[in-house]
């Protein structure tokens, strides 16, 4: 097993299991002896065993687990550090659908392993178990409302009167975000806060964000997260979709007027909307792009300085909060900057997208390593310089993702459209 875009995840229990959980819990003992780890998860009915199979690998080996239950991932991060842990791993398959768990791996201070840090317990994960005394379990009660707290507390200005929707996605922020908006002042309304195991992502939250347009416009800000709540998708009262690019264009703007956006930049990604970059430039901000990934946003921000980034799909990252996405303290934060210039969302976003289209296919990620695609890639761009198109290998599935944007609608959607149809002849899984 091997570590994606963001951790561990495969399809339970045949992909991923307790002997996968079981395997990174030892693996992070023979790379930290003694190891003090935080688990939490969220709502997969897989979940409770999986974290329950890490807890008691971890404790074999003589560290300590803080199962700290259910939390967003985000949540996590903030309370390794706040534990003074060694590690912290989410048990979660974020925006996948319920038959897929994953594990996702936090060091010190809440930070993502670095590439060589994943290629060390990726090495470590066959290693024989070694048994040590002093192991135990810590159940954490409260650790939810630690999270909640934290984050209310750096929501940026009062929230009080500000009535906004929630849809949790039957996932971790229905442990969490009713809690910090309460916190933070708001008047919230909650909605798919279920913690069956079996509905999460399921035609709720981010993924399903339009579905909220007639409710949102009920609402002063409306918020679609995630299964573990580290993306967010708004909504403003006229029921436009705010997606996580126009996140980062409201955000650095407030942040360049407030005179703390640092070397007035923001990252995004390739998959960023020039039309963003293009509003941005126009407040006086310098967008800068990284490969698809949170991890590549976080260290691009950590190498430079930067103090806000984040991704089409909706995880942003405000430095000055927490060293991963949150859509929760995002969300607290749009809302924030609504209620000090009464405006919803939709109406502080200035960007108007240029025409971008998408598309996936199940196909072998390999094809793009392969010669015959690199040069039919070379033909096909030359032959659209207006276009800019971003093929790449999904990290977590076994998808090719396709996107073309250009500012002739046909132009792009042609192109995908040519893409999709190269895939399926020459690597369709």
């Amino acid at each position: 097993m091997r570590f994606g875009t963001d951790g561990i995840r495969g399809v339970y229990p045949s992909e991923i299991n307790e002997t996968t959980a079981r395997s990174l819990g030892f693996a992070l003992s023979a790379m930290r002896p003694g190891c003090v780890t935080v688990v939490g998860r969220d709502t997969r009915s897989s979940g409770e065993s999986l974290a329950d199979a890490l807890c008691s690998a971890i404790e074999y080996c003589g560290g300590i687990a803080i199962d700290v239950g259910i939390v967003p991932t985000a949540g996590v991060a903030y309370l390794t550090s706040e534990y003074s842990a060694d590690f912290g791993v989410v048990v979660s398959a974020s925006h996948n659908p319920r038959e897929y768990n994953g594990l996702k791996v936090f060091g010190r201070g809440g930070f993502k392993l670095s590439d060589a840090e994943e290629k060390r317990v990726e090495a470590l994960l066959s290693s024989a178990p070694v048994k040590a005394h002093g192991g135990r379990r810590i159940r954490a009660g409260g650790a939810v409302r630690t999270y909640a707290a934290y984050i209310a507390s750096k929501a940026g200005g009062c929230l009080s009167g500000v009535r906004v929707l929630l849809d949790c996605a039957d996932g971790a922020a229905g442990a969490a975000a009713p809690l910090a908006f309460e916190l933070a002042g708001a008047c919230a309304t909650c909605i798919n806060t279920r913690s069956d195991g079996v509905s999460v992502n399921d035609g709720s939250g981010a993924l399903f964000a339009d579905r909220l347009t007639e409710k949102a416009k009920l609402f002063d800000a409306t918020f679609a997260f995630d299964g573990d709540a580290d993306r967010v998708i708004a909504l403003g009262a006229s029921g436009r979709i705010v997606n996580g690019d126009h996140a980062v264009n409201i955000l650095a703007g407030d942040m360049k007027e407030k005179g703390t956006l640092a070397r007035d930049s923001a990252v995004g990604t390739v998959m960023t909307n020039s039309g963003v970059e293009k509003a941005l430039a126009a407040k006086g901000i310098t967008l800068v792009r990284t490969a698809v990934g949170d991890k590549y946003v976080l260290r691009e921000m950590l190498s430079e300085g930067y103090k806000i980034g984040g991704e089409q799909a909706g995880h942003v990252i405000m430095s000055d909060v927490l060293p991963t996405g949150d859509g929760i303290a995002t969300a607290l934060a749009l809302c924030a900057v609504s209620a000090r210039k009464g405006k919803s969302p939709d109406e502080l976003d200035d960007a108007e997208d240029m025409p971008q289209f998408s598309a996936s296919v199940k196909a072998q990620r390999e094809i793009v390593q392969t010669d015959v695609y690199m040069d039919f890639m070379r033909k096909f761009r030359a032959s659209r310089p207006g276009c800019r198109i971003v093929v790449r290998a999904s990290g977590t599935e076994p998808v090719i993702r396709i996107s073309a944007e250009s500012e002739d609608a046909d132009e792009a959607q042609n192109a995908v459209r040519e893409l999709v149809g190269f895939v399926r002849r020459y690597g369709e899984a």
